[in-house]
C-alpha cells in the first residue's frame, strides 16, 4: 500500500510541477494566472506534507504543515477569485473580494499555527486545540460553499458567452469546470469521512490518504489536459477579446432588461435582418455582438435587448441560424454540387466540422449528409 501511495504522490507532484511551469512560462502577469499559481503551490505543498507524514520526514512535514492545514479554508475563496478574474476586469478585483479571506486568516492564527506549535512540542500548549482538532476538518465546509458559488458563476458566465459570441470553439472552459467539480468532490469526501468518524469512531485506515488520492487523480487529469491543450490554463478568448463586453461585471449575473419600446425594437429587428441578408456578417467566423452592433449603429446592450428580449434568441443561435440557412441554400445550388459539405460549411462561416455538424442538427433536426440526401 505504501508503494502505491508513494507512486501516486510522486506522480501528482510531477504533474503539479508541470502545471506550475506552464503557468510560469508566459511572461505576462494576468491576475487569473497568478491566482492559479497560488492554488497549485498550495496543492504541491499539501502533497509534500502528506508524503512527509507517510514517511515520518519531520523537517519536510513541519515546513509544509501550515500550507497543508491552510488549504482547507483558503482553497474555496481562491477558486472563486480565480473564476471571477477570468471574466471580470482586474482593477480593484482583489480589494472587492478581500472580505472572503478573513476567515482563512483567522483560522491560520487561532487554528493552524497553534496546532503546528502543539504538534512540534508534542503537547497541547493551548487548551482548545485538543477539542478543535476533532472538528477541524469540518471547517472545510467554508471552502465547499465557495466552490459551489464559483461553479455557479462559471455557469452564468457560459450563458453570457452565448449572448456575445457566435463561435464557441475557442472558448473551452472545461478545464476550469473540472477543477471546480474535482475540488467539490474531494472536499465532500473529506467532510463525509470526518462526520463518519465523529459519529461511529475512527476508520481502520487514515482518511487523509483517501482525500489525497482524490487530489492526486485531479492533479494528474489537469496536468494531462494541460499537456494536450495548455491554452485552457489561460482561456484563449480572453487573449483575443481584451475589451469584450463579457468583462462587464453586470454581465456575469445575466443580461439585464432595458426600457426600450416595442416599436423601436421591431424597427431595429427589420434593419438587422436587412444587414444580415445583404452584408452577410455571419460569414465572419469571429463575428461578435459588439461587431454586429457597430454595423447596426447601436450599442451592444441595445442589440442584446433586440435579440434576447424582443426576438427571444441568443446571439449564438441567431448567427448560427443564418449560417445553417446559407449552407442549405448552397446545397440547393447546382454550382455547389462539386463541393464537399465541409467546404460549404467553411464558405458559410463555420470553422470546424464538429461545430458545423452539431449546430446543423440542432437547427434542422438532421445531420448535414442526411439533409442533403433528402433534398
Amino acid at each position: 500500500m505504501e508503494l502505491v501511495l508513494d507512486f501516486a504522490f510522486i506522480t501528482a507532484f510531477l504533474f503539479n510541477l508541470f502545471i506550475l511551469i506552464l503557468l510560469a512560462k508566459n511572461s505576462s502577469k494576468e491576475l487569473h494566472k497568478q491566482i492559479l499559481q497560488i492554488i497549485f503551490l498550495f496543492i504541491i505543498f499539501s502533497i509534500c506534507s502528506s508524503y512527509a507524514y507517510l514517511h515520518k520526514l519531520k523537517l519536510l512535514f513541519y515546513g509544509t504543515f501550515v500550507f497543508d492545514e491552510s488549504i482547507t479554508t483558503i482553497i474555496g475563496p481562491l477558486l472563486l477569485l480565480y473564476v471571477k478574474s477570468v471574466f471580470l476586469p482586474q482593477k480593484g478585483l482583489i480589494k472587492e473580494n478581500r472580505i472572503h479571506f478573513i476567515i482563512p486568516v483567522i483560522y491560520l492564527c487561532i487554528g493552524t499555527i497553534p496546532s503546528l506549535i502543539s504538534t512540534y512540542n508534542k503537547i497541547y500548549l493551548f487548551d482548545y486545540i485538543e477539542t478543535y482538532e476533532n472538528y477541524m476538518p469540518l471547517i472545510i465546509i467554508y471552502s465547499l460553499v465557495y466552490c459551489i458559488v464559483a461553479l455557479r458563476v462559471l455557469q452564468k458566465a457560459k450563458v453570457v458567452i452565448k449572448y456575445n459570441y457566435s463561435n464557441l470553439d475557442g472558448i473551452d472552459l472545461s478545464w476550469i469546470r473540472v477543477l471546480l467539480i474535482g475540488a467539490i468532490s474531494i472536499i465532500s469526501i473529506d467532510i463525509l469521512s470526518t462526520l463518519y468518524e465523529l459519529w461511529f469512531g475512527e476508520l481502520e485506515w487514515n482518511t487523509l490518504y483517501l482525500t489525497m488520492i482524490g487530489v492526486v487523480f485531479l492533479v494528474i487529469y489537469l496536468g494531462y489536459h494541460g499537456v494536450l491543450q495548455s491554452k485552457i490554463l489561460i482561456p484563449s478568448f480572453m487573449l483575443q477579446n481584451e475589451n469584450s463586453s463579457i468583462k462587464d461585471s453586470e454581465n456575469i449575473g445575466m443580461v439585464f432588461p432595458h426600457s426600450y419600446s416595442v416599436s423601436e425594437l421591431t424597427a431595429l429587428e427589420k434593419q438587422l435582418n436587412i444587414i444580415m441578408r445583404d452584408e452577410k456578417p455571419f460569414l465572419d467566423e469571429n463575428v461578435s455582438l459588439k461587431s454586429l452592433a457597430e454595423l447596426l449603429a447601436v450599442s451592444d446592450k441595445k442589440l442584446s435587448a433586440i435579440l434576447n428580449q424582443h426576438m427571444e434568441i441568443s446571439f449564438y443561435d441567431y448567427i448560427n441560424g443564418y449560417k445553417v440557412e446559407d449552407v442549405i441554400m448552397k446545397m440547393k445550388e447546382p454550382s455547389y454540387n462539386k463541393y464537399t459539405l465541409l467546404a460549404i460549411a467553411f464558405e458559410s462561416g463555420f470553422n470546424s466540422k464538429t461545430s458545423f455538424n452539431r449546430i446543423f442538427k440542432k437547427v434542422t433536426g438532421l445531420s448535414p449528409s442526411v439533409y442533403k440526401k433528402q433534398l
